[in-house]
C-alpha cells in the first residue's frame, strides 16, 4: 500500500471513488445521485492545496485508489487554526488498516504546518468502526447533533469530534 499526497493526475480516480462510495455506504454525507463534483473541479481543488493550506492524501494499491483523507483549512484569521477532516475508504478495502495509514500521513503533515492547533470531523453516532479509528488517534466527542442527518427518512445523530495538536 502506498500513501501519498494526491496530485492533479489523481482527480479522475478520486471523483470516481467518491461517487462509488456514495453508492456503497450510508456513512458518507452524500446520498447516491447528490454529488455534483466534476473531474475539472477536483483538478482545481487539488491544484489549490498549497495556496489554501489544505491537503489530500490517497491510499493506492498499485494504480488503484482505495481511500482518501482530506484536510480542509479555512483562511479566515479566526478559524485558520482548524483543519476539518473527511476520510473515505472503499468498502471492499475496509479493515486493512488504510484508515490508520491515512490518519498517520495526515498527522505527519500537520506536524510540519504552522498554525494548525485543532483537528475536527463529524461522524454518524452509530458508525462504531470510524469512531474507534478516530479515538485511536486521540479524537474526543465534543458534542452531538440529535437528528442532525436524515438517512433513508430516519433521524441519525451525528458526533462532532476534535483533537487539539
Amino acid at each position: 500500500m502506498e500513501i501519498r499526497k494526491l496530485e492533479y493526475k489523481d482527480a479522475k480516480a478520486l471523483v470516481a471513488l467518491m461517487y462509488a462510495m456514495d453508492e456503497q455506504t450510508k456513512f458518507m454525507l452524500y446520498a447516491p445521485g447528490e454529488r455534483r463534483m466534476t473531474v475539472r473541479q477536483m483538478e482545481e481543488s487539488i491544484a489549490n492545496q498549497k495556496h489554501n493550506g489544505s491537503v489530500m492524501f490517497g491510499a493506492f494499491a498499485g494504480k488503484e485508489l482505495l481511500g482518501y483523507i482530506l484536510g480542509q483549512r479555512n483562511t479566515l484569521s479566526r478559524t485558520k487554526h482548524k483543519l476539518y477532516i473527511v476520510i473515505g475508504i472503499d468498502q471492499q478495502a475496509a479493515g486493512r488498516g488504510l484508515g490508520t495509514q491515512l490518519f498517520a500521513a495526515l498527522e505527519a503533515w500537520v506536524a510540519t504546518q504552522q498554525g494548525i492547533s485543532r483537528l475536527e470531523l463529524t461522524v454518524m453516532s452509530h458508525n462504531q468502526a470510524a469512531i474507534a479509528l478516530y479515538r485511536k488517534f486521540g479524537f474526543e466527542v465534543e458534542g452531538e447533533s440529535h437528528c442532525g442527518l436524515m438517512v433513508d427518512g430516519q433521524c441519525v445523530n451525528e458526533y462532532f469530534m476534535y483533537k487539539l495538536v
